[in-house]
């Protein structure tokens, strides 16, 4: 999104390029030897991975704790 809005002619300082960038390095984590960039916050992936043990120990996907979810 960041290339696409330079290459229309956004300037690099413009606010909704900047809030872009700004969001890219906040799910950025260094890890021992190098950087790590976050695709989503912990709490996505968290339900996620709740819910398929939710479901692999036998919960249907209709139960409301799963759908919810």
């Amino acid at each position: 999104m960041i290339f696409a809005l330079l290459a229309l002619g956004y300037p690099e300082n413009h606010p909704v390029i900047v809030k872009a960038v700004n969001g890219l390095r906040a799910m950025a984590c260094q890890t021992a030897t190098t950087y790590h960039q976050q695709e989503t916050t912990s709490t996505v992936w968290d339900t996620a991975l709740i819910t398929y043990a939710l479901q692999e120990a036998g919960l249907p996907y209709f139960h409301p704790a799963v759908a919810k979810a």
